[in-house]
């Protein structure tokens, strides 16, 4: 089945959607090769992607960012792309601190909340959204990597804090918290950060012990193009939809496909 050339799809995310391999502060040092957009682009598909991708954007800033990128690109389908650096550690107080002081830079409660406001902000427009999960964080790596660039020993203050172990408790965590938005919004869920784990952290993981590989992005592109294809073949797109008193304010569009079938919950 050939997809309407007429839809759009914005991407909306961070410095993964942007394909870098390796960022420091805000600036990208390099970039993978081919980068999940890139292959979604080369995947047969007859639409449109749109990118609006920031260097260390988090969810509070992609919530203020969304109404004036929706009203200036008008897309079909919006993919929510974010999280990662809502998850990251908080190095800054973790180096000032000497390692005494270890959580990510946003609560996964406020990770959801704002997951919720933009996916409220989507559906006001009659566009579709999607969400996905975020990635692992190897800490360890990323120690070296920051030990190396600051000349400051943040691998040993990670050994010495059992980081890693804080940094994967958190990870469930914001998991957890796309999924329960997912379900109580009625929102397609691209679980690629769980995918990425399971393929194992060395070998889809960079330098940086943060970003992603080329390998690992054409794994995020598998995960990713199934769903994309099914929201577009269900006819979600520009559908009428419902307002509701609810948890997320919205139910999903009514259309005359069963896009539960398509997406379990």
């Amino acid at each position: 089945m050939r997809i309407p050339p007429s839809t759009t799809v914005l991407l909306l995310g961070d410095s993964i959607t942007l394909g870098a391999a390796e960022i420091r502060e805000a600036q990208v040092i390099s970039t993978v090769a081919m980068s999940y957009v890139d292959h979604l682009r080369t995947a047969a598909f007859d639409c449109t992607f749109v990118v609006d991708a920031k260097v260390n954007r988090s969810t509070a800033r992609a919530v203020n960012d969304l109404p004036g990128v929706l009203d200036s690109v008008k897309p079909d389908i919006v993919l929510l792309m974010l999280g990662g650096n809502d998850a990251d550690m908080n190095w800054r107080r973790f180096m000032v601190t000497s390692g005494r002081v270890a959580r990510s830079n946003v609560r996964p409660a406020e990770y959801g909340n704002n997951l919720r406001t933009m996916i409220e902000c989507v559906r006001s427009r009659g566009m579709s959204p999607l969400i996905t999960d975020i990635p692992d964080h190897d800490v360890t790596a990323r120690g070296d990597y920051l030990s190396k660039l600051l000349q400051i020993d943040v691998a040993g203050m990670i050994r010495n804090s059992g980081l890693q172990e804080t940094s994967d408790r958190e990870l469930r965590a914001f998991w957890d918290q796309a999924a329960l938005v997912s379900e109580r919004c009625g929102v397609p869920l691209v679980s690629y950060g769980r995918k990425l784990v399971e393929t194992g952290r060395n070998r889809v993981l960079g330098v940086d012990g943060v970003h992603p590989n080329a390998f690992a992005h054409r794994l995020i592109a598998q995960e990713l193009l199934p769903v994309l294809r099914n929201v577009i073949r269900a006819g979600v797109a520009r559908e009428r939809i419902i307002p509701i008193d609810g948890p997320c304010g919205f139910v999903r569009p009514h259309t005359t496909s069963n896009l539960g079938q398509a997406f379990p919950m």
